[in-house]
């Protein structure tokens, strides 16, 4: 009778175990760490989006459509290379009317919205601060950061939504190369940027580019590009 007890005991306490677990708490996180997450996710998937330009990863325009094909039935052939992709969009300007204006603000073109250009640097790191934020270029690249300050004209609150009201941002380094900006989680990247000034509000922005060149000797010339519809606005800043 003894050990029929102790047998009964014994699997009691592991049906508990079982049942009931370690009883490890569940991590909490703060509202803050949760929108890092949420931002985090939404740029992974915008990497890949085949149906947007602005994407970080760029894939082939070979793999693209034997993507499409197999996804219309046209096509079921798994294509038997993986394309390599390229962080950044560097050549033409894929064929837009290209128009000079003579600042940020005109080149945005967002009502009752000012834009000035505030300088630019070439680094080999972002440090945005808590370690989440912090951008860094591909190997062998630097990372040329153009800083701006947007301003509220207007006598009331003004919302700023780029996603939804800028195609795309790119440079012209040295009248050669164009260089798509970067997408990044930095809550004042101007690529990403929602937000809304309260009238009379500033806010401080930046747009991040990966460049070949190494030193800021290298870079003689830039142009800032802003595409919106079917034309490129371009800005001389240096």
């Amino acid at each position: 009778m003894r050990l029929s007890r102790t047998v009964v005991a014994t699997i009691s306490i592991a049906a508990t175990f079982i049942l009931t677990g370690c009883s490890e708490k569940l991590i909490e996180l703060t509202p803050s760490e949760q929108n890092e997450i949420v931002s985090y996710s939404a740029h992974t998937v915008t990497l890949y989006n085949i149906h947007q330009e602005k994407g970080y990863i760029q894939l082939s325009e070979d793999y693209l459509k034997t993507i499409k094909e197999t996804k219309s039935g046209e096509s079921t052939t798994t294509p038997t290379t993986t394309p390599t992709p390229t962080p950044t969009q560097e050549g033409s300007n894929d064929g837009q009317t290209e128009t000079a204006v003579t600042n940020a603000t005109q080149a945005m073109g967002i009502t009752d919205l000012e834009v000035n250009y505030l300088g630019m640097e070439l680094l080999n790191e972002f440090l945005g601060g808590q370690g989440a934020y912090d951008v860094s270029p591909e190997s062998g690249k630097k990372l040329l950061v153009l800083k701006f300050q947007l301003s509220n004209l207007s006598k009331e609150n003004l919302s700023v939504n780029i996603p939804k009201q800028i195609e795309k941002f790119a440079v012209r380094i040295n009248d050669t190369k164009t260089v798509s900006s970067m997408i990044t989680i930095l809550p004042t990247d101007m690529g990403t940027l929602e937000t809304t000034l309260e009238v009379g509000g500033k806010q401080e922005t930046y747009l991040f580019f990966q460049v070949s060149q190494q030193t800021q000797d290298e870079i003689n010339a830039i142009e800032f590009i802003v595409k919106r519809g079917a034309k490129d606005y371009k800005v001389k800043v240096k």
